[in-house]
């Protein structure tokens, strides 16, 4: 989870600041912090020297007082050695030119003025500190990517668990998000126990504690956050485990019901009210699985290359739609009569009697085609 300009924003000490130019750089990466001595017209060679890329500087500006001029060129060199922003005061604003200003907005180099309150070597400690949380939790991101993509003991899984910086509670509850936009770890004020990382292609939150309810309560305001700051989610909640040690179990269950939730298009979805997708879920990885799902495949494939029925994506549809055929003709830009063409082809061939047997195993043989297909599932084990 790399630190971004905007991140930096979010820390008290920046609450109050303007950004004076360069906001389509809000998204850039920091990874150091420098300061400004002497412009570098002063002195290139030293600049260039020790300059590095995703630097963000900070600076009162004094050396460039009566010498605007050369604070231009300044942008010019952060353009030019990919530095990601400077900081100054709200003191130093009037004397900041319109070229620098366009200067900024042409490279997307922030420019932020923070309160004349403000120290900046508290400043510093507070955008240091925050570097340093970001390089714990790409350590703990590696950690977790080893529990779920090895086969790992029960004794094996404790001593993770042990291993961990946090002290975890007796229970647990995973949360398994993607969303439309980047998560700033400062947006949420977590107790030490949890964890919010950065996971694969989302993001994963463990709630721990020894009481229920708090582990509820934190879960709710989580999603209140979730849904006020984002407009596209899908997040899948795994069931409150009874011990820390059930944590692999609880992130799979949380993966399972993000997946469900991601193909039916659903916000949130809860492990519990997966019905019997948990229990081809629970099948996956094993041979009986793919070969249930290949045997409807072939029979299904090599019927809709002679009939160009476009079976797939409309036994897709109907278990989106939970077998309204009103809807998935809507969606297949065909009629209704068309879609009940295609289904009853399809039963027919199959040797079907009666449509609630061919529904439930379309239903299945699509559902085991989500778990066995999805890149996030095939990542862990």
């Amino acid at each position: 989870m790399a630190v971004k300009v905007s991140d930096i924003l979010l820390i008290p000490q920046l609450r109050d600041a303007v950004v004076l130019a360069g906001e389509n750089g809000l998204n850039q990466t920091v990874c150091r912090i420098a300061s400004i001595e002497k412009p570098f017209v002063d002195h290139p060679a030293y600049c260039y020297r020790v300059a590095k890329p995703h630097d963000i500087y900070i600076s009162k500006l004094y050396v460039f007082a009566d010498h605007m001029e050369k604070f231009s060129k300044e942008i010019e060199f952060q353009h030019e050695t990919r530095g990601s922003g400077l900081i100054t005061h709200k003191e130093m604003i009037p004397y900041i030119d319109e070229t620098a200003i366009a200067a900024a907005n042409r490279y997307a180099i922030p420019i932020i003025a923070v309160n004349d309150s403000i120290g900046l070597t508290e400043l510093i400690f507070a955008v240091v500190d925050l570097i340093l949380q970001d390089k714990a939790i790409a350590s703990d991101v590696f950690r977790f990517q080893q529990l779920l993509q090895n086969d790992l003991s029960d004794s094996e899984i404790r001593h993770f668990v042990m291993s961990l910086d946090q002290k975890m509670g007796e229970h647990l509850q995973a949360l398994y998000m993607a969303l439309d936009s980047n998560l700033p770890s400062l947006l949420f004020q977590l107790p030490s126990a949890d964890f919010l990382l950065p996971l694969y292609d989302g993001y994963l939150y463990v709630i721990s504690d020894d009481d229920n309810s708090k582990i509820e309560e934190r879960r709710e305001s989580f999603l209140k956050k979730i849904a006020d700051a984002y407009h596209d989610y899908h997040i899948g909640i795994s069931e409150i485990a009874p011990s820390p040690f059930q944590i692999k179990t609880s992130i799979l269950q949380a993966m399972d019901a993000f997946v469900y939730a991601s193909h039916l298009d659903l916000r949130v979805t809860e492990y519990d009210n997966l019905n019997h997708f948990t229990l081809l879920s629970e099948l996956r990885p094993s041979p009986s699985l793919r070969k249930y799902r290949d045997r409807l495949d072939k029979t299904i494939r090599e019927f809709d290359r002679s009939n160009k029925l476009n079976l797939q994506q409309t036994l897709e549809l109907l278990v989106v739609t939970s077998g309204d055929y009103r809807l998935m003709a809507e969606k297949l830009f065909i009629h209704e009569t068309t879609v009940r063409y295609r289904l009853n082809k399809l039963k027919n061939h199959l040797k079907y009697t009666d449509y609630n047997n061919f529904y439930c195993d379309m239903r299945s043989y699509v559902h085991s085609r989500w778990i066995l297909d999805d890149p996030l599932l095939n990542k862990i084990k």
